[in-house]
């Protein structure tokens, strides 16, 4: 998956179709601004809002070095989660961790592609508690003397774990 720079992009623009890697949520991270690029054809209206402006939750569970972000969009979604390990990014940008104090949130910019030709059809900023900030830069910051065999270890957690034992172990937040 390619870096997409979300300053860029404009509502009903048509991004690199290249940057999806499928259909789903992926997290993009880079320097201290954490993207969650939501590409899903056939979202109602309701379910675009729902994910721009309903109440949602944010968290972060780690398991064997790999971070799990857990998302929930209102009530139109139930909790979910994507995986991510550095490795999964083709073009790693380097974070930043000096920049990130104890009592720093993360701005997270929320893009929703739900149309079957890409187009932005929502964008969401949200700011993270600093316990989420912290939490999701330390674990990504682990992955890096990691072994290789991080698919593995994705599709292990995420068996053995249900996304809701996840909330339940994890660092979770409402996004403000």
């Amino acid at each position: 998956m390619r870096y997409i720079d979300p300053v860029q992009l404009r509502l009903h623009q048509r991004p690199d179709l290249h940057v999806f890697a499928a259909q789903g949520v992926s997290l993009i991270l880079g320097d201290s601004s954490p993207v969650l690029l939501v590409y899903m054809p056939g979202l109602s209206a309701r379910e675009v809002q729902a994910i721009c402006q309903d109440r949602c939750w944010f968290g972060v569970y780690e398991e064997e070095g790999v971070l799990f972000f857990l998302y929930r969009f209102g009530k139109a979604f139930s909790w979910s989660y994507t995986a991510y390990h550095r490795r999964l990014e083709e073009q790693r940008r380097p974070v930043r961790l000096s920049l990130i104090s104890e009592s720093s949130r993360a701005l997270l910019q929320v893009i929703v592609t739900g149309s079957e030709d890409g187009v932005v059809q929502g964008w969401r900023m949200v700011g993270l508690s600093p316990a989420v900030t912290q939490t999701l830069w330390q674990s990504v910051l682990m992955q890096d003397g990691l072994p290789d065999d991080y698919a593995q270890r994705i599709e292990t957690v995420a068996v053995g774990r249900g996304v809701l034992e996840m909330v339940k172990q994890g660092v979770i937040c409402q996004g403000q």
